[in-house]
């Protein structure tokens, strides 16, 4: 099977024929060998720079939702951050998405990194601020289990990825 992906239903539903896209699939093929090494290296080098990325945003927004965190009440702080987090997540996947060279691994991979990453993030940040807000008197906080703001912000970041594969992912790559 041919490493980039060439929509074989639809090029059939615009009147193209099984040869036409038979030469096209060869086409794509020879372009893709005679890429210069520099931009394989480019290519590769995206998808372990769109991971960092997320993992650096992941970090930034568990430490911009601590306010959240302390001051509001389980039913305002899980419906706002599975919204933050549902976006993260459905940034990542349009961006992911046209990465046609990924394999399993690849996906495998970001799909344990980055809730795993959402989970420590939020507890070690959320322990940050409980010991920090001790020092105030005045401020009320409100106690969360670290734990289950951590599993809610992660799957809300590795939902759209997920349903992403399981749907679009599997569709393309099936034609």
């Amino acid at each position: 099977m041919s490493n980039h992906r060439l929509h074989k239903d639809r090029l059939r539903a615009k009147g193209w024929n099984e040869h036409e896209i038979a030469h096209a699939e060869v086409l794509f093929d020879g372009a893709e060998a005679k890429k210069h090494p520099f931009v394989q290296g480019l290519d590769q080098w995206v998808y372990w720079l769109l991971l960092m990325l997320m993992v650096v945003g992941i970090g930034v927004v568990a430490v911009e939702i601590v306010p959240l965190m302390l001051l509001a009440d389980a039913f305002t702080l899980y419906p706002i951050l599975l919204l933050i987090s549902l976006g993260l997540g459905t940034l990542f996947s349009v961006v992911i998405q046209d990465i046609h060279w990924l394999k399993g691994r690849h996906h495998v991979f970001a799909l344990l990194l980055l809730p795993v990453t959402a989970i420590v993030a939020t507890v070690l940040v959320i322990r940050f601020a409980d010991t920090y807000a001790v020092q105030f008197s005045s401020l009320k906080t409100v106690a969360h289990d670290p734990l289950l703001v951590g599993v809610v912000f992660g799957l809300g970041i590795v939902l759209p990825y997920a349903f992403h594969l399981a749907t679009g992912h599997r569709r393309r790559h099936a034609s």
